[in-house]
């Protein structure tokens, strides 16, 4: 069997049919005996990429060229875990920055004992991807749900809500309250995400839960009893100039909410601890 002959019979073998082009010019230099010419000339890859490959690979397997700082190449298992975390990241209106991408690729590379990505890795793993997805601009969600947040909208909730479950209703409705809490930032920014192109539908109609150092947030609960009536909302202010030991009321400029101040704004254990007693002071009341 002459020389062609015999390579044509590696390059169509079980060892050659899945790899790269690159990769293959690479096994022939290194296990074959083949000359890094005729290698890149066989496989239609340039000579100086061939001979950057094979000093990369030195004694052991193919290492994948470096792009522009950017050598890691992340595992099937790998690359359908991020996509699955996107797809349910922008399912909860929380789309990710390639920032948040790399925080969590690295987040579960770490974890499984193996390096992490370079600092710009998701830009390249994006371009790979951009078949499924796409970089767009989301607005903060947090004003979006104020301004959904209209007596006629709240009203029109509560007949569905009446219509479905009022049959059902087998306890006295005044002793049944429901306390939910959530976040409004107070830095209104769109920033750029990635996500799947399907989430984004209409121009301006991309949102994003806002989170992090950089947002100054505040904590809002609400508490609603089941016969509709309600309690004054809890706000928890980023400040601790408000005094921290119980809520005030603020007469001037809070007529009608429970004012507690803390170093974040999140709720915790304090703050929920205060809203029970003075719950409980309100129910027993009325």
């Amino acid at each position: 069997m002459n020389d062609n002959a015999h390579v044509k019979y590696l390059l169509a073998s079980s060892e050659f049919r899945s790899l790269s082009a690159l990769e293959k010019a690479t096994r022939l230099v290194k296990f074959h005996d083949i000359s890094r010419r005729k290698a890149a000339q066989i496989c239609g890859v340039s000579e100086p990429s061939v001979r950057r490959a094979v000093k990369r690979a030195g004694d052991g397997e193919f290492v994948p060229p470096c792009r522009r700082g950017c050598p890691t190449i992340l595992t099937e298992v790998e690359d359908e875990n991020v996509l699955s975390w996107i797809r349910d990241q922008s399912k909860s209106s929380n789309p990710p920055t390639e920032q948040e991408i790399e925080e969590y690729i690295n987040k579960n590379r770490i974890a499984s004992g193996k390096d992490a990505v370079s600092e710009s890795f998701a830009r390249y793993w994006y371009d790979g991807k951009k078949d499924i997805l796409t970089k767009s601009y989301a607005k903060p969600l947090e004003p979006e749900r104020l301004a959904a947040a209209t007596d006629e909208n709240i009203e029109a909730f509560f007949d569905r809500v009446e219509k479905e479950l009022g049959p059902m209703m087998l306890y006295n409705r005044n002793l049944i309250y429901n306390f939910d809490e959530t976040m409004v930032t107070c830095k209104e920014k769109a920033v750029k995400v990635i996500t799947f192109r399907e989430f984004v539908k209409d121009e301006g109609k991309l949102y994003k839960l806002q989170m992090g150092k950089e947002y100054e947030h505040t904590t809002v609960g609400i508490t609603v009893s089941a016969s509709g009536c309600s309690l004054p909302p809890l706000i928890i202010l980023p400040t601790s100039e408000l005094p921290g030991e119980s809520i005030v009321e603020l007469a001037s400029l809070f007529s009608k909410c429970w004012v507690i101040g803390g170093a974040t704004g999140w709720i915790n254990m304090h703050a929920f601890e205060e809203w029970t007693k003075r719950f409980i002071v309100e129910v027993i009341n009325t």
